[in-house]
């Protein structure tokens, strides 16, 4: 439906329906919430209703006897089908209002971040006057009042220069290609392994289509580093009593974050359903495929 894909699959023993949200909602984003659930969830809840309405069927059926038996399994086994059926529905439909859910807590933060370095840029440009200096002095202010880890300023000249006030080329740093073809913003992920600094981190981009003069410079975009924490702290990652988890990926099924309860050698959603079973007729390359797509 709309943005959405859901498919249903068997790995290793056990089955799980799957709701894939797009998350694209502007260009340099490709991100999907996933919400994996397990089916056992489904079968929990219509034995528990079928237990609770079985005495009355034998209570019935004692009433009856033989005389009507026929008409009495037939009659449980309708029984049975509808409370599966709207058990199924139930539990798709809770997925997809917590998918809605982190969708625009996740897009609403994106959002935030992205506006708070056009709002850098814009304040660049009006105040042209100002020394380049003091322009790299008040970065380094707002990364330490704001939930900015480091915010960068990148000059035509492919000259990056950090809130901690130092200078490196564009090329050495891990987001230029995606600033480079970004087209106004852009958000990845980033893992830092260096010694001086570690962690998991969101990179938020803008790339302006026209520089801005600051002093003797002219700069052409600025690019933020929050840590990934911050975006799981805004998402529902386990639902179901546990049975459930959530994955925020990109389109290759690369994982940004996803619950702790869930983990894969290679760090992609979508390796370990090459060795998945898909029901209804779905398939992995089908799967891809309508991702691929949006």
């Amino acid at each position: 439906q709309g943005d959405s894909l859901f498919v249903e699959y068997s790995l290793e023993g056990s089955s799980y329906y799957a709701l894939f949200q797009s998350l694209e909602h502007h260009a340099g984003n490709e991100w999907y919430r996933v919400v994996r659930v397990s089916t056992q969830v489904t079968a929990d809840q219509v034995n528990t209703l079928i237990s609770r309405s079985l005495p009355f069927f034998l209570i019935l059926g004692v009433l009856i006897l033989l005389i009507a038996f026929g008409i009495l399994g037939g009659g449980y086994w309708i029984y049975y089908q509808s409370i599966e059926q709207a058990v199924y529905s139930t539990t798709l439909s809770f997925m997809e209002q917590i998918a809605d859910h982190d969708h625009l807590n996740i897009v609403n933060q994106m959002d935030s971040k992205t506006e708070y370095l056009q709002v850098i840029l814009d304040r660049i440009d009006a105040a042209r006057d100002s020394q380049f200096e003091e322009v790299i002095y008040t970065l380094g202010v707002e990364a330490r009042t704001t939930s900015f880890d480091t915010l960068y300023l990148i000059t035509t000249d492919d000259e990056v220069y950090d809130s901690s006030y130092l200078k490196t080329s564009l090329q050495k740093m891990p987001w230029a290609e995606e600033f480079k073809c970004a087209e106004g913003h852009f958000a990845i992920r980033y893992d830092e392994v260096s010694r001086e600094k570690w962690g998991e981190f969101l990179v938020y981009g803008v790339r302006l289509m026209t520089p801005v003069s600051c002093g003797e410079k002219e700069i052409r975009g600025a690019v933020g580093l929050v840590p990934i924490a911050e975006i799981s702290g805004q998402m529902r990652l386990e639902s179901f009593d546990g049975q459930g988890i959530a994955v925020v990926m990109q389109k290759s099924g690369d994982i940004i974050t996803a619950s702790r309860q869930y983990s894969t050698p290679d760090n992609n959603f979508l390796s370990p359903l090459e060795r998945a079973q898909f029901k209804n007729g779905g398939s992995l390359e089908s799967c891809r495929r309508a991702v691929e797509q949006g």
